[in-house]
């Protein structure tokens, strides 16, 4: 028996008592790749799904914004149109451009509409006061973005382009931001060198809270319903 098998040894190939622990090792390597790339997906899988729940946050916080815009009356009178909606949106934007951070792909423009429309939204009170809001109802200005919002990061979510309504709202949302900011920028200039004495700087005040009480009541309307009426 034990000559037998030594005569059989002695008859074995060399490249047969090579390739067997070869294709053993081989085996192994497959068997160690496999297991590395179903924990890269796995790890990838995981990743998309908490940025996807944190984008989802986003997205019902803009919900639940423009319900609450939808629902709630401010009171009468200038100043306080808009009182009741920067309040809310100061609790519900903690945390929202973070999350907003995460919407990666597209060319970055699901996530840049959805952070102007959030810089619109909390700049609408200071345009309105300034009489360059281009919602003559605040409430509508917080519905409307709030809801161009929701749209934009469910169209995300979805992989599918931002609806027209809502980049229509956002570049609303980015003029306005733009207007305000020039706005200020152009009373820094002025001021600059104006006398600081308490009646000059009352007149000041006066003239630029009669300007955007003109802007906001009349040439504002009228400006909309001579575009809406000769619109191209």
């Amino acid at each position: 028996m034990t000559d037998t098998l030594k005569r059989m040894e002695a008859s074995t190939p060399l490249w047969v008592a090579m390739a067997v622990p070869t294709f053993a090792l081989v085996g192994v390597l497959i068997a160690q790749s496999i297991t590395l790339f179903n924990e890269r997906a796995r790890r990838r899988d995981e990743q998309t799904r908490v940025v996807r729940e944190e984008v989802q946050k986003v997205m019902m916080a803009f919900y639940g914004f423009a319900e609450y815009a939808n629902s709630t009356e401010a009171e009468a009178g200038f100043g306080n149109e808009c009182t009741p909606y920067e309040e809310q949106w100061d609790v519900v934007a903690n945390g929202l451009a973070a999350g907003a951070a995460n919407m990666a792909g597209g060319q970055g423009r699901h996530r840049t509409a959805t952070l102007e429309l959030m810089d619109g939204l909390g700049a609408l009170s200071r345009a309105d006061r300034e009489g360059l809001s281009p919602w003559t109802v605040p409430r509508w200005g917080y519905a409307q973005m709030a809801w161009a919002g929701f749209e934009t990061v469910a169209a995300w979510l979805r992989g599918e382009r931002i609806p027209r309504h809502s980049r229509r709202v956002a570049r609303m949302a980015l003029q306005m931001r733009k207007d305000l900011d020039a706005e200020y920028a152009h009373r820094a200039r002025i001021e600059a060198d104006l006398k600081t004495g308490v009646v000059r700087k009352f007149a000041r005040e006066l003239r630029w809270g009669v300007r955007n009480r003109w802007k906001k009541l009349v040439s504002g309307p009228a400006k909309k319903f001579w575009a809406y009426l000769f619109a191209a």
